[in-house]
C-alpha cells in the first residue's frame, strides 16, 4: 500500500504519472480487486437484468441497469481508454509483462454505447430525449467479455489478488 501512497501524493502535487512503469507489483494486485469487482458486477447485473425482462418495477430494472451501465463504461475505460493520473489501465498490467498482444481494437459498437452511457446515464443532457431508449446489454457484455479473457490469458498471475484464484475465463461466469 506505500506505493500506492506515494502515487497518491504525486497526483495531489501535480507529479506527472507516465503509466506503468510507476506501478509496482503490490499496487496492481491492490487495484485488481477492484477490477476483479467491477466484472462480477457487470456479469451479475447482467443476469439480473435477463431475469428482470418480465418485472413491472421500473425503478428496480433501471437501478440494475444503470450499475450494469456503469460497470461497462469503467471496463471499457481499463480496456481502451488511455490512463489519466491514477486511472487503472490494462497496459499497467500488460505492459509491465511484456505482453498486450491480441487485445481486440474496441468496436465502434462498444465506442458509441460509451458516449451514450456519458451522455445519458452520467450526464443530464438533451441527447436524452434524442436518443433511443434500448440498451443491448448482451452484447455489450459479450464485446467487454472477450478483451477481459483475452487480458485474463496473458496477465502474469503474481500481479492478481488471490480473488482471481481459479477463475480460468469469464465464459461460464
Amino acid at each position: 500500500m506505500k506505493g500506492f501512497w506515494n502515487s497518491v501524493n504525486q497526483i495531489k502535487k501535480g507529479v506527472e504519472h507516465d503509466g506503468w512503469s510507476k506501478r509496482t507489483e503490490e499496487e496492481l494486485r491492490d487495484a485488481s480487486k477492484h477490477l476483479f469487482y467491477e466484472i462480477q458486477m457487470l456479469l451479475g447485473t447482467a443476469k439480473k437484468l435477463s431475469i428482470l425482462r418480465g418485472c413491472q418495477d421500473e425503478v428496480l430494472k433501471n437501478a440494475v441497469l444503470e450499475a450494469f451501465l456503469i460497470h461497462a463504461r469503467n471496463l471499457i475505460d481499463f480496456l481502451y481508454t488511455k490512463p489519466v493520473q491514477d486511472d487503472v489501465a490494462i497496459e499497467d498490467f500488460l505492459e509491465k509483462a511484456g505482453k498486450g498482444e491480441g487485445i481486440p481494437a474496441q468496436s465502434s459498437f462498444l465506442c458509441h454505447q460509451t458516449k451514450r452511457i456519458n451522455k445519458k446515464l452520467a450526464h443530464l443532457t438533451y441527447f436524452r430525449v434524442l436518443d433511443e431508449d434500448v440498451w443491448d446489454y448482451l452484447r455489450i457484455t459479450e464485446e467487454i467479455r472477450g478483451p477481459l479473457n483475452v487480458f485474463l490469458a496473458q496477465v502474469p498471475r503474481e500481479l492478481l489478488d488471490s480473488s482471481w484464484n481459479g477463475i480460468s475465463s469469464f465464459e461460464d461466469c
